[in-house]
C-alpha cells in the first residue's frame, strides 16, 4: 500500500509540475499570414535555443510602375536560430511554455531563389535578378492560443542581397503576423 501511495504522489507531482522551463525538443507547424503561408519545423539546440527551418511561399517585390501596382508569389527557404530568452521567467511565474510560448531574439536568414513566380501580369524579370538573400536580426513573441494553435509576431531590420545584381544590396525589413497549427 505505501508502494502504491507513493507512486500515486509521485505521478500527481510529475502531472503538476509538467511545465517545461525550456524550449520543446521538435516542433512542426504550419503558418499563414498576410504575406504568404509557410511550413516550419523547429529543433532544440539547448534549454533555451532552437533551429527553425521554414518552406513557404511569400508575396514579394511590391512596387509601382506608371500603369500597375507590381506584386510577386515566390518560394522562401529559411534557416533560422532562436533565443527563446524568457522561457524560463515564464514558466518560474506559472505563465504557459508549451510550443515555445516565449518571446525571442533570432537571426533570420532567408533565400528567395524565384524557381517559380506567380505575378499579375507581363512583367519580364530576370531569374537571376530577382533571387536574394537576407539576413535579419528579429525580435519576436509566440503564444499558445489552443493546444495546438499558436499567434507568432515579429519585427526586425537587416539586409538583402540580389545575387545577379553584382553587390547590390538593400535594407530589409521583417515584419511578420501569423496565426499557426502545430502538427506535432
Amino acid at each position: 500500500m505505501k508502494i502504491l501511495l507513493t507512486i500515486i504522489i509521485c505521478a500527481i507531482s510529475l502531472i503538476a509540475n509538467a511545465q517545461e522551463s525550456s524550449v520543446e525538443k521538435a516542433t512542426l507547424g504550419v503558418q499563414a499570414g498576410l504575406l504568404g503561408i509557410w511550413v516550419n519545423g523547429e529543433s532544440k539546440l539547448a534549454e533555451q535555443f532552437t533551429l527553425r527551418t521554414e518552406v513557404g511561399v511569400m508575396f514579394d517585390s511590391f512596387g509601382f510602375t506608371s500603369n500597375s501596382d507590381i506584386y510577386t508569389i515566390t518560394p522562401e527557404l529559411t534557416l533560422e536560430p532562436r533565443w527563446y530568452y524568457n522561457i524560463e521567467k515564464r514558466a518560474l511565474s506559472g505563465k504557459p511554455t508549451s510550443k515555445n510560448s516565449a518571446n525571442y531574439f533570432s537571426i533570420e536568414t532567408s533565400y528567395h531563389p524565384y524557381w517559380f513566380m506567380i505575378t499579375d501580369g507581363d512583367h519580364n524579370y530576370k531569374r537571376e535578378e530577382k533571387t536574394n538573400v537576407t539576413i535579419v536580426p528579429t525580435w519576436g513573441i509566440r503564444r499558445s492560443i489552443s493546444e495546438n494553435f499558436n499567434f507568432e509576431a515579429g519585427i526586425g531590420i537587416g539586409y538583402k542581397h540580389y545575387t545577379g545584381l553584382g553587390n547590390d544590396s538593400n535594407l530589409a525589413t521583417n515584419i511578420h503576423l501569423r496565426i499557426g497549427y502545430i502538427l506535432k
